[in-house]
């Protein structure tokens, strides 16, 4: 998703082409949504020289690039969001590892049948909750 003044001439030159889309703010809340329930991680994009904030990819760990060179290179691509995942309640959690198993970072792991973070590898993407 690409937002801020400069997403007007994208629409423009793809005219007539269907990979671009304008949405409302109801169906970007919606894809977001979607793309969070599918296990992508939302990564926003920071340029200085496109006045800040400007877009909003949905990533997953089989084919971005960046969570890829982030994960087996130690390439700081990503940065915390600040958020660090709380697990489910002790009288909740079977140890089953579908979190651990769903965090793109590799930031869970199970302990004495219980789902754990690891805050230092956490990246506060909520994938596993």
């Amino acid at each position: 998703m690409v937002f801020g003044t400069h997403h007007v001439k994208l629409i423009e030159t793809a005219k007539g082409k269907d990979f671009i889309t304008r949405l409302s703010k109801e169906q970007a809340l919606q894809l977001l949504e979607e793309e969070h329930k599918r296990g992508h991680v939302h990564t926003a994009y920071f340029k200085d020289i496109m006045e800040g904030f400007f877009a909003l990819c949905n990533c997953c760990r089989c084919c971005c690039g960046g969570l890829e060179q982030m994960l087996l290179c130690g390439s700081p691509n990503v940065a915390p969001s600040g958020f660090v995942a709380r697990l489910a309640a002790a009288d909740r959690c079977v140890g089953c590892g579908a979190c651990m198993r769903a965090c793109p970072f590799g930031a869970l792991e199970i302990r004495d049948k219980m789902a754990s973070v690891r805050a230092d590898a956490c990246m506060g993407c909520g994938v596993c909750l």
